[in-house]
């Protein structure tokens, strides 16, 4: 996954998410226990696993997401445990003047917090217009749990919390508004028992398919620190991971897919997957750009995302080919270089398992500086500036 990629998926999930890509996730209690349960559902099938073991007071830490290693759900050594959700724009009111965390603030919540309170206390004090998009859903070993709603924060009330891709602190009665809500909820209530075969059963009875399937679940069982693994909405195969002895491994990445036996419907997608990319590029390019117009768009924009952060995106050429990388506290992993492929004169596009991605280039006139159009698969678009 190329560093532009990684910053396509950023922007998508944290500023530009349409209501289009459902997930669904919740804490349980009872019995003893305290359970967390996700579905990841998205287009892209290269999902990981990867441990982060503790160092200079920051707790260990598992994390799930995609290739880009940018933690869509994760749980830390003290039992405390996360996962995002997209959802339509809700403008944050008073965010002006609050601290803005330069770097993966979502990764320094669950390297330095215990509790739910500890999240609480820390996210009141930075600027979350990152989440005027997106919402998240923390839970501890204790039993609590928090919907963070940009700058609303519902706390769990009875012995579960469930969460999907609506504001529920905006809608009087949650119920109707969501069926993947509606038959959690449902399941919840009706059980008389809480263990992992319960969550296994509504996972399973709100997974998706079609063209953003659940691509992975899991349970989180936050008492005993194990994480129960399924993947592409197959809840016939398990994999358990302990995470004090993970940690013990040092920091390690898996590939998610290569952990199960292949069934006909993952072959089946990723084959579909592939078929409709390459019908994408062959649609969508154009004739190859001259040499001495590639080079007017050569050089270094910036992008100024939501809560301050800033991105830098540096466009070079290569022969005929135009290439771009994106650089950040923000991003994580840096460096890498992806290929933008013409439109037209002024248009390229980049293809990849997050989608198409349209970039577009605007020369300035005298004052007006050159500006680099991004719009992401979802939403957008974003605009960078010229930087010497």
């Amino acid at each position: 996954m190329t560093a532009l990629r990684y910053l396509v998926l950023l922007l998508t999930f944290s500023l530009f998410a349409a209501p289009a890509l459902p997930c669904t996730a919740f804490l349980v209690c009872g019995d003893g226990k305290v359970l967390m349960g996700n579905n990841e559902d998205f287009w892209n099938p290269e999902v990981r696993i990867w441990f982060v073991p503790a160092e200079r007071g920051r707790f260990g830490r598992v994390y799930l997401g995609y290739d880009n290693l940018y933690p869509q759900g994760g749980m830390n050594e003290k039992g405390l445990a996360f996962d995002g959700f997209a959802t339509a724009r809700y403008p944050l009111h008073e965010q002006e003047g609050k601290d803005v965390f330069d770097g993966q603030l979502l990764d320094e919540v669950v390297a330095t917090c215990a509790t739910v309170e500890d999240v609480v206390e820390m996210l009141t004090r930075y600027d979350l217009r990152l989440l005027e998009r997106a919402m998240l859903m923390f839970s501890d070993k204790s039993g609590d749990s928090v919907i963070i709603e940009g700058d609303e924060f519902l706390r769990k009330a009875g012995s579960f919390q469930v969460v999907t891709n609506f504001y529920q602190s905006r809608r009087k009665n949650d119920r109707g508004m969501c069926p993947r809500f509606d038959s959690a909820v449902a399941k919840l209530e009706e059980s008389k028992e809480v263990s992992v075969a319960l969550c296994r059963r509504v996972l399973a009875a709100t997974a998706q398919e079609g063209g953003a399937p659940t691509q992975y679940s899991n349970v989180f069982d936050l008492k005993q620190g194990l994480i129960y693994l399924y993947h592409f909405h197959n809840f016939e195969e398990v994999v358990v991971f302990d995470l004090e002895e993970e940690l013990k491994k040092g920091k390690h990445v898996l590939e998610i897919a290569s952990l199960f036996p292949e069934t006909y419907a993952y072959r089946s997608y990723l084959q579909k997957r592939k078929r409709d990319q390459a019908e994408e590029i062959a649609k969508r390019r154009g004739r190859p750009v001259a040499p001495q117009v590639l080079d007017e768009y050569v050089g270094r924009y910036a992008i100024e995302i939501a809560g301050g952060s800033k991105i830098v995106i540096t466009v070079r050429r290569d022969g005929q080919k135009l290439l771009a990388s994106a650089k950040g506290k923000a991003l994580g992993r840096t460096g890498e270089e992806a290929e933008l492929i013409p439109e037209s004169e002024t248009s390229f596009f980049c293809v990849g398992n997050s989608g198409t991605t349209a970039i577009r280039f605007e020369l300035g006139e005298g004052e007006t500086k050159d500006q680099i159009v991004i719009t992401p698969p979802l939403g957008g678009p974003v605009r960078g500036m010229r930087i010497e």
